[in-house]
């Protein structure tokens, strides 16, 4: 996969400083790329239906999402669609956890603008970003058997309301269907995730930080 020549690039950040300066950052190496912007995660959806993207820049924990919620939702949605997370957060923290959820790439705000820079080129050539200290990171802690890549839009959707405690009853009220169905769903990501009981799956939710 090569860089396209004029990469239309979303910007997905709450903060107008680095919306406002990121297409700045990438001028020198993508002098021809055009942007969009989101400030919250329903416009990520909105601009992800509407039109058609190179990559997406995104940071972590946007209004209306937990921290890696709007990224494993976006990546249900479009898989081939190459992320890069620019997120406050230092890599030992989220860097493992993005990378697991979807992210093709994962770099701190903290980081170089000529690492930002090539970290965007190289993710829009589907290479995607992991520093070696990630990649160190990656290699020692532990992996789940089957992520959240493996799971439907709808299984996220019951795995992170179980996680928030609910019950049964009171997910089959809220995304109204069935209490049978509920239970089904969750048969299913106890079969995806390799887990045994309810507790492991709330367990699992926040170790991941899906919420």
């Amino acid at each position: 996969m090569s860089t396209p020549t004029k990469p239309r690039i979303l910007i997905a950040d709450d903060h107008s400083l680095v919306r406002d300066s990121l297409p700045y950052i990438l001028q020198r190496t993508l002098p021809a790329a055009t942007y969009g912007k989101a400030t919250n995660s329903a416009e990520v959806f909105t601009a992800i239906e509407n039109e058609a993207w190179d990559i997406v820049i995104l940071d972590l924990g946007l209004p209306g999402d937990r921290e890696v919620e709007t990224l494993t939702r976006l990546r249900l949605l479009r898989p081939e669609l190459p992320i890069l997370v620019l997120s406050m957060f230092p890599e030992k923290k989220m860097g493992a956890i993005a990378i697991r959820a979807g992210a093709s790439g994962y770099l701190c705000k903290t980081a170089d603008v000529a690492v930002i820079a090539h970290a965007v080129q190289e993710t829009l050539a589907g290479k995607g970003f992991i520093s070696p200290a990630l990649e160190k990171l990656l290699a020692t802690t532990r992996t789940p058997a089957r992520g959240l890549s493996s799971l439907s839009d709808r299984e996220v959707e019951v795995l992170i309301l179980l996680g928030e405690g609910f019950s049964l009853k009171e997910i089959a009220s809220k995304l109204d269907i069935t209490v049978s169905s509920i239970g089904t769903y969750r048969a299913r990501l106890l079969e995806k995730l390799h887990l045994q009981t309810s507790a492991d799956l709330v367990r699992y939710v926040i170790e991941n930080r899906v919420i």
